[in-house]
């Protein structure tokens, strides 16, 4: 699994990485023992053929046979399930990081919701469908072929073939324009999820002026595209797995001809044929799902890296250094050799003074120091609790009250009560839901911006820097961080318009 304290963002983890690599091994076994059991079934099912007075033994044999191929069977897909869930797991895991890596990147809302959902189906179905279901499928035509060769020898092989050439064939005829339109299939998809994605922080602007119809005209459009994108890909899918249907009729057809006529074929050979022949086009069905499912995985790989590429292109909102800042003792802040304000003191600074200043303190950077430490060098978990910047540009996530006014980790309930008090919220009394969702609810603006001050409050910061225009009227607040900073001893500073 990727480290989650690492920088580097990684989305492909090594496919066989931890406990997936015995299991993995274990598959392998399964699947062998599967192709093993599915001989050892046709030989049975004639041996029963064959024996015009069978014996219960033979039934028994029969019976116990079809059981362990049943078994195999479940075992086989669990594990195969199992280890593909868990491979895409991880990668879920990288993309997460990768969305906060591209906060300010090119990236939208549809966008990484697409690559959460038809990429890593699509990885997932590659790891089930693609390696598992090629090995399966392969070993099931080995095993039909085999049993053939066994029951009725080597016209039976050859007879056995015939489906798997056809799809062969097809496959080979129909891969360039099958690729091309899966393709398709998946941008109209990616194009669907953007415009939804849009629509999410549009919705309440097409509510408030009634425009439902400018609101539903992207959707609609992008979903009729996908619509005929995806018949067009689905038509050839189905080509392709319908192929497999031919493996039953050609192989008899074929064993008729070479066996002249197939008339002293005896009952149990022809058991044994067609049973054969039912494994092959299990086999072929599972390498045709194969194809797609490789297909499918080589379009999601690159459209992870395009989110990968973003992610590293992205202007950072941290620092990204090493150093970690205790919460003790308090450290003045300054910025190109001026101190903002010392510990245990409140400044007032103007906008046109210090312009971008908020994000400036986000982001780090030259000429901005805690103590003697610069900001490039600071621990990004610590830099943004000890330097807290309360600013609508830092959006509240959706949640209960401990986690929206968390920076990082879950503050104690006490300490948010007295943060909430002290930034002129009754904690008792809040009038707020017990999930709080600023996207979606009508909040007044001056409550989010005293939750996004008890946010800060909770950091336990050194400074605390208020970007907030709701916030500076308000002389009861002004007067209660006046002290606070005086007990605490750390650092308020109000950025003012002046």
């Amino acid at each position: 699994m990727p480290d989650p304290k690492s920088d580097a963002v990684s989305n492909f983890p090594p496919y066989l990485e931890g406990g997936r690599k015995a299991a993995f091994l274990l598959l392998l076994l399964f699947v062998a023992l599967e192709a093993a059991a599915q001989v050892w079934t046709g030989y049975a099912l004639t041996s029963v053929i064959r024996s015009p007075s069978a014996t219960v033994w033979a039934f028994a044999i029969l019976l116990l046979a079809f059981s362990l191929l049943a078994g195999l069977f479940w075992a086989r897909g669990v594990t195969a399930e199992w280890i593909g869930q868990d491979y895409v797991n991880d990668v879920r895991s990288g993309l997460a990081r990768q969305a906060v890596r591209s906060a300010l990147g090119r990236g939208r809302l549809g966008t990484i919701t697409a690559r959460m959902s038809a990429d890593l189906a699509a990885l997932k179905n590659w790891s089930d469908a693609g390696i598992c279901g090629a090995i399966t499928g392969s070993l099931a035509l080995g095993a039909g072929l085999v049993s053939a060769l066994m029951n009725v020898g080597i016209d039976g092989m050859v007879s056995c073939l015939v489906g798997p050439a056809v799809s062969l064939l097809l496959v080979i005829v129909f891969w360039v324009p099958l690729r091309s339109r899966i393709r398709q299939r998946r941008a109209s998809r990616g194009l669907l999820s953007a415009r939804t994605g849009d629509a999410v922080f549009a919705a309440r602007t097409a509510a408030v002026y009634s425009a439902s119809e400018s609101f539903t005209r992207p959707i609609r459009r992008a979903g009729k595209r996908l619509v005929d994108v995806s018949m067009k890909a689905f038509s050839l899918v189905q080509l392709l797995r319908a192929s497999s249907t031919v493996t039953v009729p050609g192989g008899i057809l074929l064993f008729v001809f070479l066996g002249d006529g197939g008339r002293d074929v005896p009952a149990s050979a022809w058991g044994g044929l067609i049973y054969s022949l039912g494994l092959c086009t299990s086999g072929v069905a599972l390498l045709v799902l194969a194809v797609e499912a490789l297909i499918e995985r080589r379009i999601a790989v690159r459209k992870l890296r395009d989110l990968e590429a973003q992610a590293n292109e992205a202007p950072a909102l941290a620092p990204n250094g090493d150093v970690r800042i205790p919460r003790t003792p308090v450290l003045p802040l300054s910025i190109d050799g001026q101190v903002l304000a010392k510990p245990g003191e409140v400044a007032q600074l103007s906008r046109s003074g210090f312009p971008g200043l908020a994000s400036r303190l986000m982001q780090g950077g030259d000429g901005v120091m805690l103590g003697g430490l610069s900001s490039s060098q600071a621990d990004p978990r610590d830099w943004s609790r000890r330097v807290a910047i309360v600013t609508e540009c830092i959006p509240l996530p959706r949640g209960g009250m401990r986690t929206v006014v968390s920076s990082r980790g879950r503050p104690t309930r006490r300490q948010t009560k007295d943060a909430m008090r002290l930034a002129g919220i009754d904690p008792n009394d809040a009038g707020l839901p017990s999930v709080i969702d600023p996207q979606r609810q009508m909040i007044e603006p001056s409550i989010m911006s005293r939750l996004r001050l008890v946010r800060g409050l909770v950091a336990g910061p050194h400074v605390l820097i208020i970007d907030e225009p709701w916030l500076a009227t308000d002389v009861d607040l002004k007067q209660r961080l006046s002290d606070w900073a005086r007990n605490s001893g750390r650092a308020v500073v109000w950025l003012n318009t002046m």
